[in-house]
């Protein structure tokens, strides 16, 4: 895993980056996609108001990239943008 701190990238340029690994596909579960933007798919244990902001167990069986398919995306394996990060 790679981690790069401090990074504020826009949807657009998440999917330019995740572009470069092979094409994308969606992901079958479409309550979490970004809108506007069905190639980024949000993985998140945050509830607000009760309700899940984000496919909350999507590492749980390591799922979440679509690897099980026959060409998984490998784009969507690589990237994955933290907007909240807990305190150490």
């Amino acid at each position: 895993m790679l981690v790069f701190r401090e990074q504020r990238i826009k949807p657009q340029q998440q999917i330019a980056f995740s572009r470069r690994f092979g094409p994308l596909r969606i992901h079958v579960l479409n309550d979490f996609q970004l809108a506007g933007f069905p190639d980024v798919l949000i993985v998140s244990n945050i509830k607000e108001g009760g309700t899940p902001i984000g496919l909350g167990d999507a590492g749980a069986f390591w799922h979440s990239d679509l690897s099980y398919m026959e060409q998984p995306s490998l784009g969507r394996t690589n990237t994955r943008p933290m907007t909240r990060c807990p305190r150490h």
